[in-house]
């Protein structure tokens, strides 16, 4: 629990900040209210993309603790970046393949939603990357998936019932900025 801490603080926490320091108010009375949300949208995506160093260095730490090991805080982070690059370009191909499948109907889009869940894992730990690793994904999910979707809508509950009072008490405390930094700019 410790090492997914300092990585989670050494990781999320600074961009957070990022976020507050250079996306304020007075960014948009520089450049406007649309610039600012085109600014906010890719500032958005930068931040998945920079989140996945944590979801890499968790599944890592849980992958080693499960086996009996332990990691360092320096292990956990070189092994999360060395395997970035491939994990986001495996991320890239599944949103472009969702994205194909949802325009094309909404229920394709979410069958191989449920069946692509494990991908950005299977990218990090199993060394497999774009569609191999998709393809992984749909085999561990192939013969489960309503017990894959059901776990997944269940988590997704749990998350908005949680999130849900922090994101109200930083909508209702407007004053205090640092709280609205944790809370994404679509809830205030």
């Amino acid at each position: 629990l410790g090492q997914i801490l300092k990585i989670v603080l050494c990781i999320s926490i600074p961009i957070k900040i990022v976020r507050y320091v250079f996306l304020t108010t007075q960014l948009v009375a520089e450049i406007g209210e649309i610039y600012t949300k085109l600014v906010l949208q890719g500032f958005d995506f930068l931040e998945t993309l920079v989140s996945l160093i944590v979801t890499i260095g968790i599944a890592y730490l849980l992958e080693k603790a499960s086996h009996g090991e332990k990691a360092t805080f320096a292990e956990t982070l070189q092994f999360s970046l060395s395997r970035w690059i491939d994990v986001i370009s495996t991320y890239l191909l599944q949103i472009l393949i969702l994205l194909g499948l949802t325009l094309l109907l909404v229920i394709p889009g979410l069958v191989f939603g449920v069946y692509y869940i494990f991908a950005l894992y299977v990218a990090a730990l199993r060394n497999v990357k774009h569609k191999a690793a998709l393809d992984y994904s749909k085999k561990l999910v192939n013969g489960r998936w309503w017990q894959v979707c059901g776990f997944t809508i269940f988590t997704l509950l749990l998350g908005v019932m949680a999130w849900y009072p922090i994101a109200s008490v930083a909508k209702l405390v407007s004053e205090v900025r640092l709280l609205s930094v944790f809370v994404p700019h679509v809830i205030l």
